[in-house]
């Protein structure tokens, strides 16, 4: 295609015409929002005459924290595209920050979001910090958030510290002044404005940080400063210096406190509220923020002052400053409202004035200030007059067409746009996208370039600029003849926000998060426990004994008649928790008693039947023939590249599996276990088009009508520009379209179908069904269960679930099924904040409240269909002006659908329904979900209907309510201390384990088994059944926690609590230790307690050396290893084991220190000790062990 050069660039026109006029204010009509960011990266990088040399700082004001976030990513991918650069040396670089609103009332019981509060920190030291003619700072604000005063510059001005490494500093004094700057204590450090002292080291999370920092002090002396990961608490690099700022913009000192009571008192007579008090005390409370104004003797400036005093000249964008006023003033309102209830019940109440300043006066504050100009980008026409100082230009940007991810129709119009000789400019998420457009428009000879500077270079007609990057819709600019395109024409889907760099972080983490799985059942003190050789006991916790001249620790168990057993730490492996049925508790064992291994032997006898049943079943599966599917083809390639997200590791991983499944012989039956909205589905949606590519067609089975909605309108979006057929079988169709639909089926002519159960039932056929999906298992009877399995004989089957059923579990885990994890969050994905509570309006109130204030949704759950238009009517009453409305599972079809529909598109703002919502619902706008008599509902029920919010990267909340007057069961109580337990990210699992011991296992391997399980105890119950299988399909069965090496020397080894204080933390190395089978993982497990908790004490070293010679026993399979007064004695299982070359070495390098007793059942290897102590004696046996390990007679694994 010819190509036609453009002389000028991209708005040359405006920027000529503001050059020349050199206005104070400028106002921009008909542009919509998604070409500002374009906008003021022409306008900073080319308004350089003598009127705009000193601008190198740029407010962008929007009306909602939503603009303000595309603004802000939109503007940083244009800055890495082309950065407005100061000097030749310094092109990037430039600054970009999000001065957020806070999402925050001060008539409520929570602070604000940590998160918030930390970027807002961050960008107000960046104004007070800003240097003339250095980088280029961009803040781009909400107008609540500009609104939100802050705290007094006196405070901010020399806040935090400057530490760098060989700085003198005293560890005391950081502490301190880290705890008056708002950082809490909690060790390990995982989350902002968190610090931690383990001896000589510091951690700390600081605001403004992508990680923490590590402080490693030798004396009084900074040796080291490092940044590390959260999730392994390893050492990312080191660093050489970095600044401390405080929590938040708030700082709490003496002098502070002393004004909020002197201030307090001028309000009330009334003694100082008890909250106040506490304050005083040191105690940090929930939404201390309130207090502020008490506190800054009521004199708060906001960000706009600050920049008026720190900046001297600086450019202000309007993104519509008509629309940001009115939404500044609606938020002003609502907080009034909230006031004038709250002040009756609190005399310390104060109006929103105090806290916030008004946006008109605000808007007033820069409009008064002569050096700044003021540019108005807004989507009406106000097509003024040019008068002295104020320029007007019309835009007229018209949005781009959508195309609703119709692809062929998308390539059609970007190639009407060239054929019309304009620019085509196209903005995508991934490389994989950028690379299969390239592929499309160049195979019809357009033409394309990649990566090319469009912000500053001058541009070809008819030829299409491709970056990488955000934007969130493209727009149509006629006057340059500009067509602009985002993902979002091309692909159907809004490119989600994130951070790329926080990808990649999530990435490095992703390992880390699989050791977390292993201990989703963490001992706790009191806690029932199973020892493999003397039976249930209770656990009392980690204690430090001295015996046989040494001191080492052991975990306490307490048996009946007080009989106690110390289990020392190398034996870890031989504990587990006691899990059975039904909550039960168990009957404690005695220690000199026969009886555990009798119970051991009879549930032995009985699982040898299931273990056979089982085996056969895994062999038939192994020898069945299904359907081999084909290697990816470059339809499929194209089809994965079109995906808008950037997947996750472990989807990564998940994704590899399930194709190897698939390409192989064996018919597949995959679990694929991950949190909600970690992405299970698109694992799925890629089988399924892979399945399609080789003929097949496809089965996707939801339990709820509204998940099959989605799945279906998800396959929809995604598949529209594929030769893929994709069709509904639910009650959201009418039975003759129900016919239809299962007649194309038999047919062949429909390649994906979605529904319900109505998909297993005996009229269904298909011409060719090549693969089922199952989403949530656990949700479908009995019946349809066994329907299920006659499908399961033919076909390859994918099993999606959050919470795996403890069955399907543990079938994985023995072998019988093949289980994959996703545990790797989106990036900048949060945990949602849950509050298990006594019902309250009040509470209610507020919830709900916050939410709305920030324009989010509500999920309200009524589990009762006769009164829940009663609970509309109270919500409504309680939170006037918010549009409620009902949805339940009796409803119509077309009125269930069509409220589903309207809350998706934002038409009311709470949604009280029944557990319909608890599988299905993605609505990224939704995030709060309160939930009525949450103490009736099970533990997975209420782990899914939390994952309904927190599925995007703003602060969720849940609320589990359950009545004043109710007295909650023991079952509820541990199943609702179980959702505020496990809130982070990737509890799916964790929930799955900790239902199964609270409910225990239930009818999990038929009838017969539970009084056995119920006896050993349910963990206890699958060892045995894992060791059966493997005896009866002729594997070796190694029993380490039955066999292992007894080490008896006379040092001292151990962690000691100076060296690590948490318990948890100490049993998670003894743990890790004991499980490591080679000296390499003993050696990074070395690297990390270095890096983690500093150089280590003497016992610390001695124990890592007695772990070597406990893992070289464990190869040699001796026995023991124990100090006696003159000798080491090391016996060994079998006679004759030791080569009798390995016994030459060992004489040649110890001399007549080595002698051996060879009988006909065990061997002795005697080693003098000489006068060897300490180090030099341990030192002596891993040598002496070694040889013996390296000889080939010796058949240990390396």
């Amino acid at each position: 295609m010819d190509t036609e050069k453009i002389n000028a660039k991209l708005f040359d026109s405006l920027i000529n015409k503001i050059r020349h006029t050199k206005p104070s204010k400028v106002t921009l009509s008909g542009a919509a929002e998604n070409i500002g960011a374009f906008i003021i990266d022409r306008m900073a990088a080319e308004l350089k005459g003598a009127a705009y040399s000193n601008y190198d700082a740029f407010l962008i004001v929007t009306p909602c924290q939503d603009s303000a976030e595309r603004a802000c990513y939109q503007l940083e991918t244009l800055l890495k595209a082309a950065p407005p650069a100061v000097n030749a040396k310094d092109a990037a670089g430039h600054k970009v920050c999000l001065f957020s609103s806070l999402e925050w009332s001060p008539y409520e019981f929570l602070s604000p979001s940590q998160n918030l509060l930390s970027d807002r920190m961050s960008t107000l030291k960046s104004v007070i910090d800003f240097e003339k003619g250095a980088k280029k700072l961009f803040i781009v604000a909400p107008i609540a958030g500009l609104m939100q005063k802050c705290g007094p510059y006196r405070e901010l001005e020399n806040a935090g510290i400057k530490i760098a490494k060989n700085d003198t500093l005293d560890i005391e004094k950081l502490v301190e002044s880290l705890a008056e700057a708002g950082y809490s204590a909690e060790d390990p450090v995982i989350d902002l404005a968190q610090f931690a002292v383990r001896g000589g080291i510091v951690d700390i999370f600081i605001p403004g940080l992508r990680n923490p920092v590590r402080v490693d002090f030798f004396g009084d002396t900074i040796d080291s400063i490092k940044t590390f990961n959260i999730e392994d608490q390893r050492t990312i690099e080191p660093i050489d210096e970095v600044y401390i700022l405080p929590a938040g913009e708030y700082i709490y000192g003496k002098a502070e406190l002393d004004a909020m009571y002197r201030n307090m008192n001028k309000v009330s007579r009334l003694a100082p509220s008890h909250e106040a008090n506490r304050i005083a005390e040191g105690i940090k409370i929930a939404n201390i923020e309130r207090y502020a104004p008490f506190m800054y003797d009521h004199c708060m400036p906001t960000i706009v002052d600050y920049m008026n005093k720190y900046i001297s000249k600086y450019c202000v964008f309007y993104y519509s400053k008509e629309d940001i006023a009115a939404e500044g003033a609606g938020f002003l309102k609502k907080l009034e409202k909230l006031h004038l209830e709250n002040k009756a019940e609190d005399v310390y109440s104060l109006p929103p004035e105090q806290y916030y300043k008004h946006s008109d006066i605000l808007i007033k504050d820069i409009e008064h200030n002569n050096s700044a100009v003021k540019i108005n980008l807004t989507p009406y026409d106000d097509s003024g007059m040019d008068e002295d100082g104020h320029v007007y230009f019309d835009l007229s940007v018209a949005p781009m067409p959508k195309f609703a991810g119709k692809f062929n129709q998308f390539i059609t119009c970007v190639k009407e746009f060239l054929d019309d000789a304009n620019t085509v400019l196209m903005i995508l998420p991934t490389s994989g996208q950028i690379g299969r457009m390239v592929e499309v428009l160049s195979s019809l000879k357009l033409a394309v370039v990649v990566g090319e500077n469009f912000m500053t270079s001058a541009l070809a007609r008819k030829t299409v600029y491709i970056n990488e990057g955000y934007l969130h819709e493209g727009f149509i600019y006629k006057d340059e003849k500009l067509a602009v395109f985002s993902g979002y024409e091309a692909y159907g889907e809004h490119q989600p926000l994130y951070d790329k760099q926080a990808e990649i972080d999530v990435k490095a983490k992703a390992k880390s998060r699989y050791r977390k799985i292993s201990s989703h059942l963490e001992l706790a003190d009191g806690d029932y426990v199973v020892h493999v050789n003397y039976g249930i006991g209770i656990y009392r916790g980690l204690t430090l004994l001295s015996a046989g001249g040494r001191e080492a620790d052991y975990l306490l168990l307490e048996y009946s008649d007080s009989d106690k057993l110390y289990v020392p730490v190398d034996a870890l492996s031989m504990l587990h928790k006691y899990i059975a049925l039904d909550g039960a508790e168990p009957r404690i064992g005695k220690l000199n008693d026969s009886s555990w291994k009798r119970q051991k032997a009879t549930a032995r006898k009985s699982i040898e039947k299931l273990a056979a049943y089982l085996v056969t079943l895994y062999a038939r599966r192994s020898i069945a023939k299904g359907h081999q599917f084909g290697l990816d083809n470059d339809l499929m390639r194209q089809f994965e590249d079109s995906f808008a997200y950037k997947e996750t590791v472990d989807q990564q991983n998940s994704i590899v599996e399930v194709k190897c499944d698939m390409e192989s012989e064996k018919p597949m039956d995959r679990l694929i276990c991950g949190d909600v909205g970690f992405g299970k589905t698109e694992v799925a949606i890629r089988a399924a088009f892979k399945a399609c590519m080789d003929g097949k067609q496809v089965a996707f089975l939801a339990p709820t009508t509204i998940l099959a909605m989605q799945h279906y309108n998800t396959l929809i979006s995604r598949f529209s520009s594929y030769p893929v057929s994709v069709d509904l079988l639910s009650r959201f169709r009418t039975k003759s379209e129900q016919k239809e639909t299962v007649e194309k089926l038999k047919e062949g002519k429909v390649d994906v179908v979605v529904g319900t159960h109505r998909i297993i039932q005996k009229d269904m056929g298909f011409k060719d069904l090549g693969l089922l999906i199952v989403d949530e298992e656990q949700r479908f009877g009995v019946k349809h269960k066994e329907r299920l399995k006659e499908l399961k004989n033919h076909v390859d089957v994918l099993t999606l679930t959050a919470t795996p059923i403890p069955r399907t579990l543990y079938m994985s885990l023995v072998g019988s099924r093949d289980i994959s994890t996703i545990n790797t969050p989106p990036a900048e994905r949060l945990p949602v904040k849950t509050f298990v509570l006594r019902y309250s309006e009040d509470t209610v109130k507020e919830a709900i409240t916050r939410e709305l204030l920030r324009r989010g949704q509500v999920y309200y759950v009524h589990n009762r269909i006769d009164t829940i238009n009663s609970v509309v009517s109270k919500l409504s009453a309680l939170v006037p002006g918010a549009r409620v409305r009902a949805a339940h599972g009796q409803m119509d079809e077309k009125q269930l659908e069509k409220i589903m529909v309207d809350f998706c598109d934002r038409e009311f703002d709470i949604l009280v329904s029944t557990t319909i919502i608890e599988n299905g619902l993605d609505i990224s706008n939704v995030n709060t979900i309160i939930i009525e008599r949450a103490d009736t509902f099970g533990l997975s029920q209420l782990y899914q209907l939390r994952g309904r919010v927190g599925r995007a990267k703003n602060q969720a909340y849940a609320y589990f309510f359950f009545p004043h007057e109710s007295i909650l069961s023991h079952i509820a109580k541990k199943r609702l201390q179980a959702m505020k337990e496990f809130s982070e990210l990737g509890s799916g699992y964790k929930i799955a384990m900790r239902d199964l011991e609270i409910r225990g296992a239930g009818n999990l391997l038929g009838h017969e088994q539970h009084g056995h399980i119920c006896t050993i105890g349910f963990e206890m119950y699958c060892r045995l059944l894992e060791e059966e299988i493997k005896k009866i399909k002729g594997e070796s069965i190694e029993r380490k926690d039955e066999f292992d090496c007894e080490i008896e020397i006379n040092t001292n080894a151990y962690l000691p609590t100076t060296y690590i204080t948490s318990t948890y933390q100490k049993i998670d190395v003894y743990k890790r230790m004991v499980a490591a089978a080679g000296f390499d993982e003993l050696a990074e497990l070395n690297d990390e307690l270095i890096d983690r908790f500093g150089k280590y004490p003497e016992q610390v070293y001695n124990l890592f050396q007695i772990v070597k010679i406990k893992i070289l026993g464990r190869r040699l399979k001796a026995l023991s290893v124990k100090e006696e007064k003159k000798h080491i004695i090391i016996k060994f299982q079998n006679a004759g084991q030791i080569d009798p070359s390995a016994v030459e070495t060992l004489r040649r390098k110890f001399g007549q220190n080595v002698t051996f007793s060879d009988d006909v059942e065990i061997t002795l290897l005697y080693l003098t000790k000489a006068d060897l102590k300490g180090d030099n004696l341990l030192q002596m046996i891993i040598s002496a062990l070694k040889i013996l390990d390296a000889s080939p007679a010796s058949g240990a694994k390396k």
